[in-house]
């Protein structure tokens, strides 16, 4: 193997490493990241400079995070949420501008929604509240009228599991 696929064979290693570790963070972005270094892999497969050099970008990106498609909102805390919110209620249709920053505004209100209930002491080793939560969310993402039907329960779900993985994120100041 010459020297420049070691390198790229090293930072594919690298960047698959990275990719997992967001995995129960970030699980859309770490989808869509894991399908782009796919696409990357295979594009140029047979061109080992050209390779190396787009794994470096992919790299570069990779390290700066979620943030480049939601300028303004804390990639460790408003963008998953988020991403989450728009990747589960478009994937039967495209959302329209209005629908998609009515998403945006939805899934701000769900994280502040998020916030405030797992502040309280004992929330996570608490099924009531943890419930209780699930639901006010199903509310909150009915009321938006963004999600088809029948996604919301599960999409709420997903939205307390997103934000045990990420507590410590929400809880900080």
């Amino acid at each position: 193997m010459p020297r420049n696929g070691f390198n790229s064979s090293r930072m594919q290693h690298a960047a698959r490493y990275h990719i997992i570790g967001l995995s129960s963070q970030n699980p859309s972005y770490a989808q869509k990241m894991s399908q782009r270094l796919e696409e990357i892999l295979q594009r140029f497969k047979d061109d080992w400079d050209a390779l190396e050099r787009e794994l470096r970008k992919f790299i570069d990106e990779l390290r700066q995070g979620d943030r480049n498609e939601f300028p303004g909102l804390d990639p460790k805390v408003q963008v998953l949420f988020v991403r989450m919110i728009l990747e589960e209620c478009g994937k039967t249709r495209e959302l329209n501008d209005t629908q998609r920053s009515n998403a945006i505004t939805t899934g701000l209100k769900i994280v502040e929604r998020i916030r405030q209930a797992i502040r309280q002491v004992g929330f996570w080793k608490n099924e009531a509240m943890r419930e209780l939560l699930t639901r006010m969310l199903v509310r909150d993402l009915d009321d938006a009228r963004i999600c088809p039907p029948g996604v919301a329960r599960d999409l709420a779900q997903r939205l307390v599991a997103l934000a045990r993985e990420n507590h410590e994120n929400l809880t900080r100041l």
